[in-house]
């Protein structure tokens, strides 16, 4: 019988199988990522060229960084959601945040967990010169960092915690201190809009992202069989051709 270009038989039982099991991964990969992970968003934006959060003033800087992550878990019939944010600042102190909640969001959407001190309001640049700038009027949940803090206690950075039946959502984020220094002082402030993940209205199961290794893995994997079934029909064309491939008798 001919022999492949290796010199070896091909188990022509072997590869198919090694092919399925492949895609057979492939496939409960895409279909059943894994339940296990905790951490269903995170992410980092910053006040530097193209980091996605505006600043001013002393504020204008890749030192300016807001975090999120965000957990959730199932009790009962219900998912609950723990949304952790972090603001810090290089100088100045934090005033105040405002983090974005969707329109039928309600204090009964509130659960223990979450920072306290906090209000539940519209707000806008048109609240006098309390949040200057601000590029759209949202109901946001406000927390004044003096009210957790406590008064004139350092506040470059402020930490505060979201626990809810609200699944994620794109929303928006804004923070003020008070102004930068000279007769000519500005409003220091910063803001993000549609690129921060917060409570929207729906609650339900989450859509847990697919890890960027699964991708990868997956994707080799099908290559990897492609190549596989490419090199199969090139030497049996070869064979077919009598291309030079020794041959022995059986």
């Amino acid at each position: 019988m001919p022999l492949p270009l290796g010199g070896s038989t091909p188990d022509r039982r072997r590869s198919p199988i090694w092919a399925a099991a492949a895609l057979a991964l492939l496939s409960a990969m895409l279909l059943f990522p894994a339940a296990s992970r905790a951490d269903l968003y995170s992410g980092s934006l910053n006040a530097g060229t193209d980091g996605g959060l505006l600043g001013t003033e002393q504020w204008n800087s890749v030192s300016t960084v807001l975090t999120w992550s965000i957990t959730y878990q199932q009790q009962n019939s219900n998912w609950i959601y723990t949304y952790n944010y972090t603001f810090t600042v290089p100088k100045k102190d934090i005033s105040h945040v405002i983090t974005q909640v969707s329109e039928s969001f309600t204090t009964g959407n509130i659960f223990g967990g979450t920072t306290l001190n906090y209000s539940l309001a519209t707000y806008s640049s048109s609240n006098g010169n309390s949040n200057p700038g601000m590029p759209a009027s949202y109901l946001g949940l406000k927390w004044n960092t003096d009210d957790v803090l406590g008064k004139d206690a350092p506040a470059k950075t402020f930490s505060w915690t979201i626990v809810t039946d609200r699944a994620p959502m794109w929303g928006s984020f804004y923070a003020k201190d008070g102004k930068s220094g000279g007769s000519n002082g500005q409003f220091v402030y910063a803001y993000a809009t549609g690129n921060v993940s917060v409570p929207d209205t729906q609650n339900g199961p989450p859509p847990v992202p697919l890890p960027a290794s699964a991708w990868l893995l997956g994707s080799a994997l099908a290559g990897l069989v492609g190549i596989k079934l490419r090199l199969r029909r090139a030497v049996r064309v070869r064979q077919m051709k009598g291309g030079g491939i020794p041959h022995t008798n059986s």
